[in-house]
């Protein structure tokens, strides 16, 4: 109400005597009000002070059939304007209103001190009039100072603030248009201290349909926040409802998802005609540990009730707060290349870095010597963010004339900025191509014999990386080298179906064997025997260790036992070999581990003695170049069985009866999804069940 008093517009009258002179003052300073109260001497000079009769507010919205109150306040101003504690011998004045707009229902009293006449009786205007065509009915109220001996004035106790007088409480009419509320003086009173009466001053209340405009309701964008924070979006609605509004909400992910990078939310906001035009939506966020830019999601305004819908979505925006870990830094070996051809090594980059990352490399000699075997190298590498994750090193090798083992050499890697290095040296192998005096050369190559068959076939390709040793008649190894490139015709550029999966070894004449270094998951299937071979690969896997002291038949079954490092194994009179798996001796079963030929039951030393898989003789001649034999290999990961059986379908049914004869010496083709062939055989007869 005080701050109210700064606005006013003020209208006044009063008297001297007959105290019925009416005067008009205007108040324009607009910090009247906030300065402190002024007390002055009142018996020094004349001031012109004023009664003041204003409601709460200057302007209330309304409707049909409302029931309202309009408080009226009581305050002093002394001559500048300002709230003053002055009292006064007494005060009467008129409540104007409009009956046909307003119905008056009742007063309640505030200040009853001095209360001579109550405002409770609606009376016609008549003379009391406040140049208001459209009011006709007045509440007449009137407060003196009825104990002047004992109290000097009225109030009893005079005040800056307002003092309510009473409340006149009204029903809106039905046809309600809007109407005024406004106060006119009977009477004002001396202002005590001096001769001088008080003039009247009044704001009218002005009373307002309400607004039948439908509010709006709209959502804002979230402020962003670091993940594990709570993301917060402001509703707004931008008026005040004559009834209660109500709107649903839902999160919806974007780059955020929903359950991994925020909580999912939905609800129902209520907005009330006496509430608040905003709300809060919060969203909790995933604080979690992955390294990614910041993302976003939306909460979504549907199903208003009582309002339209303006902007129908915010969005949230989470901001990372994990560090990537550092990519890694990591170089391979270089594939085996005959001397004078240049060995490459490939340095991988983990992931995609932020920023540049450089890494030193170094050659180093090992078996090979620097200069002499290789041409030294040093250099840095730079990855980039947006550049490939792979970059070689080439290395140049020395074709001499020495006659030499294969060779090695090393490039390493340090230095790393930005990147930490995992595997730091990878190793490069130098074929010899040279002969010695009195020495031949013997050459082959090794492929991937992906059907197993031992030969051959077309698609099957040759293997570089492979060791191949040659071997004397003692089982010494002499020579040994890595398959590898070799440019046949000396054309420049290496076929991959002529120049790669090469061995070449230089020896004194005579007549050696080879053999290969078996690589986990291989079978050998060329030019050893394929069952040999694979003996001695399970004998050096398994580690079978009954040499000599093998027993029978514990089972019943005719079978012969033999321990390895850590279980016991028993093969049976077909040659299958079994993992015992702990099954009584009245009901022996086992895990099939592979299917040998009988040879191997009657004689189980060819398992848990193997011998290397040699090959067929080789005899080196002085000063010549000797073809060897071609090494085949086939991936346990690779392979796997398919059985069936062809017959004479005498009656053409598709379904064999019992008078169908089985049929041999039929191909049997294995086609890929392109349509071609991958693996053939012929169908034999086959011992199942081993009873001879």
């Amino acid at each position: 109400m005080r701050s109210l008093l700064k606005s006013f517009v003020l209208s006044g009258s009063g008297n001297r005597r007959s105290r019925n002179r009416r005067r008009q003052n205007r108040y324009s300073s607009t910090t009247a009000l906030a300065r402190r109260l002024q007390i002055e001497s009142l018996e020094s000079r004349v001031l012109l002070a004023s009664q003041l009769i204003a409601s709460d507010v200057t302007t209330k919205a309304v409707s049909a059939g409302d029931t309202i109150d309009v408080p009226v306040f009581y305050s002093t101003l002394d001559d500048s304007g300002n709230a003053a504690a002055l009292q006064s011998n007494l005060i009467s004045f008129n409540l104007h209103f409009d009956s046909t707009k307003l119905t008056y229902v009742s007063t309640t009293n505030g200040l009853t001190e001095g209360l001579l006449l109550p405002a409770n009786a609606v009376r016609a205007e008549g003379t009391a009039d406040d140049g208001n065509a459209n009011t006709d009915s007045i509440l007449v109220t009137s407060y003196t100072d009825n104990d002047p001996l004992i109290n000097t004035g009225w109030p009893n106790t005079p005040s800056t603030t307002p003092v309510l007088l009473f409340t006149a409480q009204f029903t809106v009419n039905a046809g309600f248009t809007g109407t005024e509320i406004d106060f006119t003086p009977n009477n004002t009173g001396v202002v005590v201290g001096q001769a001088a009466n008080f003039t009247f001053a009044s704001n009218k209340l002005t009373l307002t349909t309400q607004s039948t405009t439908t509010p709006t309701v709209s959502i804002a964008n979230a402020p962003a926040v670091t993940e594990g924070g709570t993301a917060s979006f402001a509703v707004t609605l931008n008026a005040a409802p004559t009834s209660n509004v109500t709107v649903n909400y839902a999160t919806a992910s974007g780059t955020a998802t929903s359950g991994s990078d925020f909580t999912a939310k939905t609800g129902t906001l209520t907005f009330t005609p006496t509430g608040a035009l905003t709300q809060q939506i919060t969203v909790a966020t995933t604080d979690d540990t992955a390294v990614e830019s910041a993302e976003t999601f939306t909460v979504t305004l549907s199903g208003a009730s009582g309002a339209t819908i303006g902007t129908a979505s915010g969005t949230g925006t989470i901001n990372d707060n994990d560090t990537a870990a550092l990519p890694v830094l990591s170089i391979g070996n270089a594939a085996a290349v005959t001397e004078g051809g240049t060995s490459t090594f490939t340095v991988t980059l983990s992931a995609a870095p932020t920023a540049n990352v450089t890494v030193n490399f170094a050659t180093a000699g090992g078996t090979a010597t620097s200069g002499s075997d290789f041409t030294a190298k040093t250099g840095t590498l730079t990855f980039t963010p947006t550049g490939a994750l792979t970059q070689q090193i080439t290395v140049v090798t020395t074709d001499d004339t020495a006659v030499e083992s294969a060779e090695t050499f090393t490039v390493t890697l340090s230095g790393a900025s930005g990147a930490t290095i995992g595997t730091a040296s990878g190793t490069g192998t130098i074929n010899d191509n040279d002969t010695a005096a009195g020495s031949g050369t013997v050459q082959g190559r090794k492929f991937n014999d992906l059907n197993g068959n031992g030969t051959r076939d077309t698609g099957e390709a040759y293997l570089n990386g492979w060791t191949i040793q040659l071997v004397d008649s003692t089982g010494g190894i002499i020579q040994q080298a890595v398959t590898a490139d070799f440019d046949v015709n000396a054309d420049g550029t290496i076929d991959p179906e002529t120049d790669t999966g090469w061995y070449r070894i230089s020896a004194a004449p005579g007549t050696y064997s080879l053999q290969e270094i078996l690589q986990t998951g291989w079978t050998q299937t060329t030019p050893a025997d394929p069952l040999s071979a694979k003996a001695y690969e399970l004998d050096q896997q398994c580690g079978f260790a009954a040499t000599g002291h093998d027993f029978r038949d514990w089972g019943g079954l005719d079978e012969v036992w033999f321990w390895s490092k850590d279980a016991w194994y028993y093969v049976t009179p077909t040659g299958a070999l079994f993992r015992w798996n702990g099954s009584p001796q009245t009901a022996l079963t086992g895990d099939l581990v592979y299917q040998f030929s009988p040879t191997y039951h009657a004689n189980p030393s060819l398992l848990y003695d193997a011998a290397a898989a040699f090959n067929p003789a080789v005899t080196v001649t002085d000063g010549a170049t000797v073809n060897g034999p071609d090494f085949g290999n086939v991936s346990a990961a690779a392979t796997g069985r398919i059985v069936g059986r062809k017959w004479n379908d005498l009656n053409g049914d598709g379904t064999r009866d019992a008078n169908e004869p089985w049929l041999n010496g039929w191909d049997i083709e294995l086609v890929d999804a392109a349509g071609t062939v991958v693996a053939t055989t012929t169908t034999i007869t086959f011992d199942i069940n081993g009873d001879g």
